[in-house]
């Protein structure tokens, strides 16, 4: 009797089709509700949204010069805001902040659905093991200012086994390029991107071949985060002048 009831629960959860409809069901009431839907504050609706509406009301900024002084933010410079290619900050600047933000939640639930799911598909195991494993991981609470940083990260664990298998393809590719655009380098991805060398390194060790199809990707993708990331670097190893928006200004101007 337990044996069939395991049966007929992994047949059902197994369907893909099935998973979807689950995490679209998750995701209703952000549809539904409108602006009444619960959304957690964290640290993205008093910052991170602030630094967006700035940038999309101000279109001169987006790509001015990274010592652009910002009023808004007491002239702090350009650089401190995000740089121009986060794709979040193009759903912002194209839906506005509210729309921006469910497509934001929709992304990621169903990015990291899809990504456990053919990930574990790639290891191998049962069905009802690749179906909850999937499931659990797309209906986590992801922080929304981190884009597909963390549920973007089996998609791209999978992509690259595909590409130690099989060679680089131009879907594999843009899988990796899509989720260095859409994450938090300097937060989340630098130690993703470490991690997944150290787990490649191993692998070469034990393979005693190294697959250069990987390294390059792994490069490759360090690389576009960096050049991304251009004013960061900037500011850091180029200019010892530059002070933080985090930083008070003028603040004896204020004491009495």
């Amino acid at each position: 009797m337990v044996s069939s009831f395991y049966r007929s629960v992994s047949n059902v959860t197994s369907s893909f089709a099935f998973l979807n409809a689950v995490v679209l069901l998750f995701c209703l009431p952000l549809v539904l509700l409108g602006q009444d839907v619960y959304l957690g504050v964290g640290d993205h609706l008093d910052s991170h949204v602030v630094w967006y509406r700035i940038l999309s009301a101000n279109p001169e900024l987006i790509f001015a010069d990274s010592y652009t002084p910002v009023s808004q933010i007491m002239s702090a410079p350009r650089l401190s805001l995000y740089n121009e290619f986060y794709l979040l900050f193009w759903l912002h600047f194209l839906f506005g902040t509210f729309k921006a933000m469910i497509i934001n939640q929709l992304i990621m639930h169903f990015v990291a659905l899809w990504g456990m799911y053919y990930l574990l598909k790639e290891m191998d195991l049962s069905k009802f093991s690749i179906a909850i494993g999937a499931l659990f991981f797309a209906l986590l609470p992801f922080a929304q200012f981190w884009g597909l940083s963390i549920a973007g990260q089996p998609m791209v664990l999978m992509a690259l086994l595909q590409i130690n298998k099989a060679g680089v393809s131009f879907k594999n590719a843009a899988i990796l390029a899509v989720y260095v655009l859409y994450s938090n380098f300097y937060s989340v991805s630098f130690f993703f991107f470490l991690m997944l060398s150290l787990y490649f390194f191993i692998h070469f060790i034990r393979a005693r071949k190294i697959n250069w199809h990987v390294v390059i990707a792994l490069i490759s993708m360090v690389i576009l985060s960096l050049i991304m990331e251009y004013r960061l670097i900037e500011s850091m190893f180029f200019n010892s002048e530059y002070t933080s928006k985090r930083i008070e200004r003028n603040a004896s101007h204020h004491i009495t």
